[in-house]
């Protein structure tokens, strides 16, 4: 029995270990896709007929190829991008339902808002609802502990977005 517990709470404890790397590093992926945005990668490949090169892609944005590489790869991880083949020897980019959302005309596109497509979407909808839960949690937090005396007269503080508790899981 006790080997069984030891396994239990082994497998207890990796879970916990991955679940707090998703807070810890949670903020990475809106960043990185913020950053996407804002140089204008959706647009381009929007535009794109075929699959984008890095070194085309690198050359319309006017930004270094290996940060761009980076850039794109860890997208294409989250499946905002994707690589497909242009030759034997090349890939190159090309848009996915998610990063067809992230373009300046995304409404005209799709014919909705952003939630209104979310709420047909459910891959869309839950990478909404990961990015909100995170920003929840980071800016709750910091205002739980950098202003404690907003909640002194308070008898009762409830979480009611998101729909998990995520803002307020770590406070009493």
């Amino acid at each position: 029995m006790e080997k069984i517990d030891s396994k239990e709470e082994e497998e207890e404890e990796e879970a916990a270990t991955r679940e707090i790397w998703k807070y810890v590093f949670g903020f990475t992926l809106m960043d990185v896709a913020k950053c996407a945005i804002e140089l204008g990668i959706p647009d381009i490949l929007e535009k794109q007929e075929t699959p984008m090169t890095l070194s085309a892609l690198a050359s319309e944005l006017g930004c270094s190829s290996s940060s761009l590489y980076r850039i794109m790869r860890f997208l294409i991880q989250y499946k905002i991008f994707q690589e497909k083949p242009i030759s034997e020897t090349s890939l190159g980019y090309v848009q996915t339902s998610l990063s067809r959302l992230l373009t300046r005309h995304a409404k005209h596109t799709h014919g909705d808002d952003v939630w209104k497509f979310a709420a047909m979407n459910h891959g869309h909808s839950k990478l909404i609802d990961d990015a909100m839960a995170c920003d929840a949690w980071v800016a709750v937090g910091a205002v739980i502990e950098d202003y404690p005396e907003v909640f002194d007269e308070l008898k009762m503080v409830m979480d009611v977005g998101g729909s998990d508790g995520t803002a307020l899981r770590d406070y009493d």
